[in-house]
């Protein structure tokens, strides 16, 4: 019993971690300037924001 649980465990562990690469297949990167439109549109409306720029991070 002990040994089919762990066996169980083990295949959902596998599964779970192969999951997050099968999910970008084929989806597209948005280009930086939707990106900083988007970023510009969603700061714009926050009303309390502290902004954080790290050279070389983009």
């Amino acid at each position: 019993m002990k040994m089919k649980h762990l066996i169980g465990m083990g295949l959902l562990t596998a599964g779970l971690m192969a999951s997050p690469v099968q999910a970008q297949d084929g989806a597209p990167d948005a280009k930086p300037e939707v990106r900083a439109a988007a970023a510009v549109k969603t700061l714009n409306a926050e009303k309390q924001v502290t902004l954080l720029y790290v050279k070389g991070m983009t």
